[in-house]
């Protein structure tokens, strides 16, 4: 995430494949990416606990593909550093590296916490 840092806010999506609230909100983001990234917004939707082969299966089956940063979590790292107590959950990063937001469902007061 060091590399977002000072370019712009930074929204991270936590889930799994087995989630069906997760499946839903892939689906927004997937609706949503275009506006979010002509917002300055950057998303990456981290897989929390599984492998990249069901990850990527999951994928191709449910969505063909999808538009943004899919990133894989396997040991839970990521996700208990930033206390993620169950999926989904989003964590909204500003460019100075601080979180300003967590949701359990799609953040779309986003753009209040996106200045130029």
């Amino acid at each position: 995430l060091s590399s977002y840092k000072d370019k712009g806010p930074v929204l991270l999506f936590f889930w799994t494949t087995w989630c069906p609230y997760c499946r839903k909100e892939l689906q927004v983001m997937t609706d949503k990416y275009q506006q979010m990234k002509q917002d300055g917004l950057e998303l990456l939707a981290i897989d929390v606990g599984e492998s990249p082969a069901k990850v990527e299966s999951f994928i191709k089956i449910k969505f063909s593909s999808l538009p943004y940063k899919v990133l894989l979590d396997i040991y839970s790292d990521v996700s208990e550093a930033y206390k993620v107590m169950g999926v989904p959950t989003y964590v909204l990063i500003d460019k100075k590296g601080e979180i300003v937001l967590t949701e359990h469902s799609f953040p779309y007061s986003y753009k209040r916490f996106i200045s130029d």
